[in-house]
């Protein structure tokens, strides 16, 4: 019997749901208490990766994992923050032209 990724109970293969037994697929993670039946949880409910030290793989910095703030489990903030910069001005240059990126930057 496969075990339930929160809680660790075991998942039953059928269960009585009405007053009748209905076959359970094999491919399920989380046990009844945890995601009741027929309530189509369509998102991780698992909170094991909230939290975790992680490493980036740009720059080896060890940041923490928070998926709400908007991180990634490969790259830290401070990357993805770099990469959307340099994307940015690629696309100004494209659009308006080398010397005025230029002008704009030494105002600033």
């Amino acid at each position: 019997m496969p075990k339930c990724l929160i809680c660790q109970n075991n998942i039953p293969r059928r269960v009585k749901v009405e007053g009748k037994y209905k076959y359970i697929s094999t491919n399920r993670k989380y046990c009844f208490e945890c995601s009741p039946y027929n309530c189509h949880n369509t998102k991780k409910i698992d909170k094991t990766l909230e939290g975790r030290k992680c490493i980036c793989k740009k720059c080896g910095k060890i940041y923490e994992y928070v998926r709400s703030k908007g991180y990634t489990l490969n790259t830290c903030s401070s990357c993805i923050q770099s990469k959307r910069r340099i994307r940015l001005k690629r696309y100004i240059m494209e659009k308006v032209g080398k010397n005025v990126l230029f002008v704009v930057m030494t105002n600033v």
